[in-house]
């Protein structure tokens, strides 16, 4: 499926849900860090106070008129005003570290929280996304919000507290000059208002722009093998460079519109602080020529001012420098936002499998009426009598005039029905784009019907529960996925509980036992970097113990032996014949020799069943599967 991938716009109230976020977790620990915020800038501003209109008022000015000076009182004004400097600092040093912890818990609680319900997403939030987009959440996103959190949250309170004192006291010795100051704000303001709106945009873009990069960059050493054999290194290179200039381009502008008002901000409380000094230095003049009291401005008063409404000013800058920090956050974030407000995949249904030994243990009145026991049951309940009934789970399948589309303008499965037996090998023929995979996604739900209903031994399969509909299924794909763990935790993977002998036995049964056994630590080795010391043909015989290990009712093969050579094939498939047997089993095969003992050939065609039956009757028919059969037709 090809769908065109679309940068999601930044989500409505994202910042409002950021914070929400943030202190719902950390409600105490941003508690301490707002009241140590307070104390500490409560102090730093008081202290201005008590240098103004203590030391310079009551010591140093009658000091240079009297030539009068009281050592004993001065030094000990120093002391207070040392001591109250070093508790502000020191309730600073508290914020910050209690800032760290509840970053560092915020960002794992977010991983966390994004992963688990990432698991949740259907297949089709995974088919219109890069892998590298969905990687780049995880960390350029999130690590944008942990700058956040860490620096610019702490400095905006420590800001928002500085400013409001200041102005309390700046207003308490001038309300003139503190007007004069205000207006000059209120013009920046709206400035870097403006220009703030016409950056953030540009953010959202730059961290789509990453993504982009970084899912490019990832199929690109992934099949770098393919780049190198196809001579596709220049293109490559060239691909990336298109995309690069576009993160390049985005980054320039996000950045652009901050960096042109941030040196006015940053130098504002300069030009303010000449500019009272300026003022209030020619009123304090003017009131002592005139006699008048109005202003009531004195030196003691005007340094103290001049000193608020430095700390008035100051953190309007140290915000401005935090723009970029924030800007990040919020579009990072409203990414996330995006994957968190995803519709999840709906476990819906309420019919359970159950293996005989939980059967035996939960229900002694069905132990005690029934002597032969099959390996799995499905737990139905009545809708009407709620009463409990036990179904052997048998994997009989029955599709019902389904039909299936991504869109209502084109059907990528058309009225499809099929009768499958118990145990039956069933496989699927058609060209890429006939619809195989898709069946075997329906049936697995990893996409549901837009038309009609698929039955499994009799039970609609949107009655199951999802997880226990795919508990059911072994599932056996072209791509091997091995994980970075040892080669028992990837045969015994998705079990809570399995034994060695069932290991050991799985890996037999799947013709792997041999070369496991060879390996330097056997079934301990630890398989790294996509198992890449292993072969394609190993990496599918673990895979197919894996599924063995599972004991599923049926499987689903999915070209599983289609990138692997004709020697190789002939263990692999002895392999998939000893899983196959005595199980319903879907093949999806393009090499058509390794489907002729099927019990039942479906030949498909956008969608459409073109005919069906064994390999005999279907060569006796001399049609569609002849043609391919006898290479007059190819199946790509």
């Amino acid at each position: 499926m090809s769908k065109k991938r679309k940068r999601p716009p930044i989500k409505s109230g994202s910042f409002k849900k950021l914070l929400k976020f943030i202190w719902k977790y950390n409600k105490v620990s941003y508690f301490l860090v707002f009241l140590t915020i307070f104390i500490s800038s409560g102090i730093f501003i008081y202290a201005q106070s008590f240098l103004g209109n203590v030391v310079f008022e009551k010591y140093l000015v009658p000091y240079f008129i009297t030539g009068n000076f009281d050592n004993t009182g001065f030094t000990n004004s120093m002391l207070i005003l040392g001591a109250m400097f070093l508790i502000s600092i020191a309730c600073s040093l508290i914020s910050s570290q209690i800032a760290v912890v509840v970053t560092h818990r915020t960002i794992k609680k977010l991983r966390d929280q994004l992963y688990g319900y990432i698991q949740k997403l259907p297949l089709g939030y995974f088919d219109t996304q890069l892998k590298g987009n969905i990687t780049s959440i995880f960390t350029n996103d999130i690590d944008a919000l942990r700058d956040m959190l860490s620096q610019s949250i702490p400095q905006i309170f420590n800001a928002i507290f500085s400013i409001l004192f200041s102005l309390v006291m700046m207003i308490y010795y001038s309300w003139f000059l503190t007007i004069l100051v205000l207006l000059m704000v209120v013009i920046l303001m709206f400035l870097a208002q403006i220009l703030g709106k016409k950056s953030i945009k540009y953010f959202s873009a730059r961290q789509s722009s990453l993504g982009t990069v970084n899912g490019y960059l990832t199929e690109m050493i992934e099949g770098i093998k393919i780049v190198k054999v196809f001579n596709y290194e220049k293109k490559s290179v060239e691909n990336l460079k298109v995309k690069n200039d576009k993160l390049y381009e985005n980054d320039y502008k996000s950045k652009f519109w901050v960096n042109i008002i941030m040196p006015v901000l940053m130098n504002m409380g300069n030009v303010n602080f000449a500019l009272m000094a300026v003022i209030g230095g020619t009123l304090f003049y003017y009131q002592n020529q005139w006699g008048t009291t109005w202003m009531n401005i004195s030196i003691g008063t005007l340094i103290t001012f001049l000193q608020y409404s430095r700390s008035f000013i100051a953190p309007i800058g140290q915000v401005s420098q935090q723009l970029n920090s924030i800007s990040l956050a919020i579009a990072g974030f409203s990414r996330v936002v995006d994957v968190l407000e995803r519709t999840p995949e709906e476990s819906n249904g309420n019919v359970k499998l159950l293996t005989k030994e939980q059967l035996i243990q939960n229900d002694s009145s069905f132990t005690n009426s029934n002597t032969n026991f099959y390996d799995f049951y499905w737990k139905v309940s009545d809708k009407v009598t709620q009463q409990i009934n036990y179904i052997p789970a048998l994997g009989a399948v029955k599709f019902e005039n389904v039909s299936f589309s991504y869109s209502p303008e084109k059907k990528i499965i058309d009225n499809f029905n099929l009768d499958v037996k118990p145990g039956q090998k069933v496989a699927l023929v058609g060209s890429t784009g006939a619809g195989k995979t898709t069946i075997a996604n329906l049936l697995s739900r990893f996409y549901e019907t837009t038309e009609g209903h698929i039955y499994l031994d009799g039970i609609d399969i949107k009655d199951i529960n999802k997880d226990d509909l795919r508990k059911s299924m072994g599932l056996v794909l072209q791509d091997t996925s091995l994980f970075s763990k040892s080669v028992n935790e990837n045969i015994s993977y998705g079990l809570d509980h399995c034994e060695d002998n069932v290991i050991v036995s799985a890996a037999t049964v799947a013709n792997a036992n041999d070369f496991i056994t060879m390996l330097h630590d056997g079934y301990n080795t630890i398989l790294e970097n996509s198992a890449e010391g292993l072969s394609q043909g190993q990496k599918q015989l673990l895979s197919i113990a894996r599924t063995s290990a599972l004991n599923p009712v049926m499987l689903i093969l999915d070209e599983a032996t289609s990138t692997i050579d004709t020697q190789t094939e002939k263990l692999i498939q002895q392999a998939l014949d000893n899983l196959m047997h005595q199980r319903t089993s879907f093949v999806i095969a393009h090499r058509l020799s390794t489907i002729k003992n099927s019990d039942l050939i479906v030949v498909l065609e956008h969608g459409k069943i073109l005919e069906k039956g064994t390999h005999k009757e279907l060569l006796a028919l001399k049609q569609n599967y002849y043609k391919l059969y006898t290479g007059v037709a190819e199946l790509d």
